[in-house]
């Protein structure tokens, strides 16, 4: 875990549910009360400029001076800072050549104190010397303290009520402790145990293996490990750390005494005597770093509002620190708060003027606000100062061409001369009566004789998109009962708001069309109706519509085979695709349409770019309500309601995707869709899993089966058995997960039957683990060797030399048992054994699902 792992836990809530953790660590000595540091990382690059150094080098900006200089600087530092803080660093990068003005170095800084709070205190004195550094110098200097690169590790709270019963069991089995004073007196570097320590209470001891010339993560110290002796001490500290669990579990009054002490350690004071009542109880703080990253996190998965309060208290904690401010923007332009991100750019360029992310976002919140021409002048700006980036140069583009939509090309107008007056191609103007009012007039009508001519309700529509319905229905909701469509009079017992007003409800109305109007008038500019053309090529299109054909050839096939299978007749309402097809019944457009939407969801997902494959998914779903002619058209919403669910699932956004399954499932036990029922229980159950809800999830996997059992394919062969098989297995395992052994062992049966039936290796495999793992829970030795033997059988069938390895060391482990008393099962024979992953697969197609834990 030394790159942060457990910082990582802590933020993710790992240990919402643990109430002590202990850790101990070798040594050249036994220390109970170590000391480890907060740590921080910080990146430093310096640009300047680049010259000849012996020809020009006043025409250069020296980068290497910049970083140099900063370097002595925190050697000065050193003077003015506590003892205990330590701060070192070196220059990863400090040109290309000698005889070259360096124009980019970078360096890499820690700093290490005593407590969190010095950390953050020292932040700012190590920013000034960056800073000042890239003044003097006539460079520009990037600070980068990014938590998703450089975690934070905090400083180690030591529990004294289980480092002082851990102390006492060690001494009592031998060993010696120097006074405490000399083990304070000693610092132990840093470690991600200290993020732990600060939410749950903790010890982290050192024990002696009996090294004392070398220090620990030496070569020398490796080879002292790997010794008998080292092997014995470990077992004596992992004895003395079971024992003193073991006090907290069932001693009570010491169980207490410890969530005291955590709770008191992490008091904050009420007053300035730093006296506290008991109300005043707070938990440990978060960190700058950990509520950044948090709400890196939220703006990653999607949850922009959770971000921005993420974001809005880490600002709290470090005022205008321009990482965050301009990570906030971004959130805000993803709301469409474009006041709100253009502030926080504002802010963040206030604190670094050459910031160029805080640029960027200000040219795309001017952008956003249709403030095109200075967004331009920003995206110029930026593109200067860092012209290898693709955003600043398709931000030029982008503004260019809102700016030339808004105002239009000069060639398109024609301007007419009123009566009497006659322009010459040189532009001069010959008035046969230049006085007079009449020539005034006709002036005037010819000026105003072009007007702008309103949008048609149908570019209105392309423009809005699905909001149209939104914009249609409030424009109706003005209206009285006279003018108000009977849909919504079928559906609303809406007030005559002649004899009946309502002033607030009509602002609201009046207020969102407002708003809609703004919003089209703002699209209109940025890309007008006649100016948006399909990007392919005419044999990308022939090429990718060739494709679509084949794929819904083959669909309409499939179908035909499970209609002749199932003997249903067209009385059923059900029409095969290809039928569809070869009577030439449904439009082009209709087909072009869901070509071109499912084209760019599939190409979506594939580049991770989900946020256009869920609004295309989503544009798709809508639009489909319109489609009348499309063959299945029950079964291709359900298809594209439960693409959205998994596109969901795949940024993390759980209950978001649950919603859509649970929509899928609605809309298919309506339409009376078995084949899209059984998807839907399925992907239902995989979240389930996936929230540890293992009873919902078996109830979801039962009501899958028991589709599957009143199929009317054959049950002997087929995708249909295969799911049989999975979904025994994943109800085992699921039972297996609730302490249910003996069930969980009935279903992993049955699932081996239906797999060597099929004669499929991959669950035949599965199965057999599972039924192992049942046996090893139930400390049946020999059952659970024969489950695994089996297992490996199957293994080497596949040549899954992973597997293999692994189930060969579980026997190997389960054989060294036999004559002799059977420990925990979480420590012998279940180890290293293969399972399928928790994230059960809940999709009709065949799984192949076989991981190594």
């Amino acid at each position: 875990m030394g790159a942060g792992g457990k910082i990582n836990f802590v933020k993710h809530g790992a240990f919402k549910d643990v109430s002590v953790a202990l850790m101990v660590h070798p040594g050249n000595a036994n220390i109970t009360w170590a000391k480890y540091l907060a740590l921080s990382t910080v990146l430093v690059d310096y640009y300047g400029k680049p010259a000849h150094a012996a020809s020009c080098p006043w025409e250069g900006a020296n980068a290497l001076d910049a970083l140099i200089s900063a370097y002595t600087s925190i050697s000065m530092l050193r003077q003015q800072v506590l003892p205990t803080t330590r701060i070192h660093g070196i220059i990863k990068k400090g040109g290309d050549a000698p005889n070259i003005i360096p124009d980019h170095t970078q360096g890499e800084f820690m700093m290490r104190t005593e407590k969190l709070s010095d950390l953050n205190s020292l932040q700012p004195k190590m920013d000034a010397i960056f800073r000042s550094a890239a003044a003097a110098t006539g460079t520009t200097v990037n600070i980068s303290t990014d938590p998703r690169v450089y975690s934070v590790f905090e400083d180690v709270v030591i529990n004294s009520k289980l480092a002082g019963r851990f102390e006492r069991y060690a001494k009592e089995n031998g060993c010696t402790f120097p006074s405490k004073e000399t083990q304070v007196s000693k610092s132990y570097g840093s470690t991600d145990m200290g993020n732990v320590t600060h939410a749950v209470p903790g010890i982290h001891p050192v024990f002696d293996i009996e090294c004392t010339k070398f220090d620990i993560h030496t070569n020398e110290f490796r080879e002292a490990a790997s010794t008998e002796k080292a092997h014995s001490a470990t077992l004596r500290a992992a004895k003395c750390l079971s024992l003193t669990a073991f006090d907290f579990i069932s001693d009570i009054d010491f169980r207490e005494e410890v969530k005291a002490e955590f709770v008191g350690a992490h008091r904050m004071p009420s007053n300035p005597n730093g006296n506290s009542d008991d109300e005043s109880v707070h938990l440990p703080v978060s960190s700058f770093q950990s509520l950044f990253a948090e709400g890196d996190i939220l703006a990653k998965q999607g949850d922009f509002r959770k971000a921005v309060d993420a974001f809005s208290k880490a600002l709290e904690m470090r005022l205008n620190d321009k990482h965050c401010l301009v990570a906030r923007s971004k959130c805000y332009l993803q709301l469409g708060d474009s006041e709100s991100a253009l502030e926080d750019a504002n802010m963040a360029l206030k604190q670094d003027s050459a910031f160029f992310r805080a640029i960027l976002y200000k040219a795309e919140a001017l952008y956003s606000k249709g403030d095109f021409e200075m967004a331009l002048v920003f995206y110029h700006r930026g593109n200067k100062m860092r012209p290898e980036l693709n955003a600043f140069r398709l931000g030029i583009q982008k503004a260019r061409e809102a700016i030339d939509n808004s105002i239009g090309n000069p060639k398109d107008y024609k301007f007419q001369a009123p009566a009497g007056i006659k322009i010459t191609p040189q532009g001069q103007v010959i008035m046969s009566n230049p006085s007079g009012p009449n020539a005034i007039k006709s002036v005037q009508s010819a000026l105003s004789a072009k007007k702008e001519r309103p949008m048609s309700g149908k570019n209105v529509k392309q423009l809005l998109g699905e909001l149209y319905k939104d914009r249609e229905y409030l424009e109706n909701f003005l209206l009285d009962k006279g003018g108000m469509p009977n849909i919504y009079l079928s559906n609303l017992q809406l007030k005559d708001f002649e004899h009946n007003p309502n002033d607030r409800i009509t602002a609201l109305v009046k207020n969102a069309l407002d708003y809609l109007e703004t919003r089209t008038e703002f699209w209109r500019q940025q890309k007008p109706i006649y100016a948006r053309r399909k990007d392919h090529s005419k044999a990308i299109v022939k090429e990718i519509m060739a494709r679509n054909q084949a794929f819904i050839t083959e669909m309409a096939h499939n179908h035909r085979v499970k209609v002749t299978e199932q003997g249903l007749s067209k009385t059923d309402g059900e029409i095969s695709i290809g039928e569809k097809l070869e009577s030439n019944r449904f439009t082009t457009e209709a087909l072009k349409y869901v070509n071109a939407s499912m084209n760019v969801v599939a190409r979506s997902v594939e580049h991770k770019d989900y946020q256009r494959a869920l609004s295309a998914a989503k544009s798709l779903s809508n639009r489909l309500e319109d489609i009348k002619n499309l063959p299945n058209l029950d079964v291709a919403v359900s298809d594209v309601t439960s693409m959205i669910g998994n596109i969901y699932l795949e940024v993390g956004s759980l209950p978001k995707a649950m919603e859509y399954y649970r929509k899928d499932l609605l809309n298919c036990k309506i339409k009376k869709l078995g084949s899209c029922t059984s998807r839907a229980f399925g992907n239902m159950g995989r979240i389930y899993v996936k929230l540890r809800k293992y009873e919902d999830a078996m109830a979801a996997f039962e009501h899958k089966l028991e589709i599957l059992r009143h199929s009317k394919s054959d049950p002997e062969v087929g995708s249909v058995s295969l799911e049989k098989a999975w979904l025994l297995h994943d109800i085992g395992r699921c039972l297996l997960e609730l302490g249910r052994e003996e069930e969980a062992k009935i279903k992993g049966e049955e699932s081996l039957s239906v797999a060597e039936l099929l004669n499929d290796t991959r669950w035949c495999l599965n199965a057999c683990v599972l039924i192992g793992q049942v046996e090893v829970r139930q400390k049946r030795v020999e059952l659970a060797i024969r489950a695994y033997t089996k297992a490996l059988t199957f293994s080497q069938t596949l040549g899954d030399t992973h597997a293999v390895r692994a189930i060969t060391e579980a026997l190997l482990e389960l054989n060294s048992e036999k004559g002799s008393s059977f420990q925990s099962p979480t420590t012998k024979g279940q180890k290293h054994l293969p399972h399928p992953p928790r994230g059960i697969i809940g999709a009709t197609s065949r799984p192949r699902v076989v991981a190594i834990h």
